[in-house]
């Protein structure tokens, strides 16, 4: 599924979100990533959406974000309140969607000039 072109090279944006492969400018990404603006992290080391931990935001945290979109795959899946609790706690605000939901949105704060982290779980062949 196509989201998007690039419209400013300064900024990343998602082109595609499908099973198993995200493609962010041209950077193809097999694996579970987090996504501002100027920077992308291909080596999240997360599992599963219901086992998250604080300290798997750590890294998310230090990117400075005003809002974190968390897209958990090819379905909507909370992750534990304390995720939620700590982000707001920070100030950050703390939105979760399907994994697609999250690049479309990502691409439209991004370019709005927003400070934004998607973090997001790979689509799996479910």
């Amino acid at each position: 599924m196509q989201l998007t072109r690039d419209t400013d090279d300064r900024i990343l944006q998602v082109r595609s979100c499908e099973t198993g492969l995200i493609l962010v400018g041209e950077t193809r990404v097999t694996g579970h990533l987090l996504l501002g603006p100027e920077q992308l992290d291909t080596d999240w080391p997360v599992r599963d959406v219901t086992s998250l931990t604080p300290e798997d935001f750590t890294r998310v945290i230090a990117m400075q974000p005003d809002l974190v979109l968390l897209g958990t795959g090819r379905e909507l899946r909370f992750p534990a309140p304390l995720i939620s609790a700590t982000l707001l706690g920070q100030g950050i605000g703390f939105e979760v969607m399907d994994s697609k939901a999250a690049c479309r949105t990502f691409n439209i704060l991004a370019m709005e000039g927003r400070a934004v982290v998607a973090a997001i779980f790979q689509i799996s062949a479910e």
